[in-house]
């Protein structure tokens, strides 16, 4: 299914694990609940696309567009999402656990409830309507590009996601 063409299509609750949509072009398609686990989605632009509850843990989003999108509970763990696009995108409840970062756009982004213990944000793209809320940032390797992002209700405790060395509780 490389550089795959879709319009409207329905894969809703899918078994797509470890599929090829590198480079696809998907409009108007409905992933809810589908399984792409290990799945390539490197390079793939998602418009209008609903991937509410999507499984895609370990997969290859690269360079993936992701903009104006929901992507509510979905499972992102372990997911290479290096140089993606999700700005104004809602992340709400996403587990983005031992994700990299480096590179990908948040800006306007939602990240209510994200779990993003062990995630490498150096590089990370925010700006000052990034909304990190609620967010769990133990052992989150990050820079100084972080810091305009509001941080409200986050619990910062260890010693490798510190604001000038001093654990903090935002909220």
């Amino acid at each position: 299914m490389r550089n795959l063409l879709a319009y409207s299509a329905d894969f809703t609750g899918a078994d797509l694990r470890g599929a090829d949509l590198t480079g696809a072009r998907l409009r108007a398609v409905d992933f809810t609940g589908a399984d792409l686990r290990g799945a390539d989605l490197m390079d793939v632009y998602l418009g209008s696309t609903d991937l509410i509850g999507t499984n895609l843990a370990g997969a290859n989003l690269g360079g993936a567009g992701l903009t104006w999108m929901s992507l509510v509970n979905v499972d992102l763990a372990g997911a290479n999402l290096t140089g993606a696009a999700l700005h104004r995108s809602d992340l709400t409840g996403v587990n983005l656990t031992g994700v990299d970062l480096d590179g990908v756009g948040l800006p306007y982004a939602d990240l209510v409830g994200v779990d993003l213990r062990h995630t490498d944000l150096t590089g990370t793209q925010v700006n000052k309507d990034t909304r990190l809320c609620g967010v769990d940032l133990r052992y989150a390797a990050w820079g100084d590009d972080m810091i305009p992002a509001y941080i409200r209700n986050t619990l910062i405790c260890d010693t490798e996601s510190l604001i000038g060395g001093i654990p903090v509780w935002c909220d």
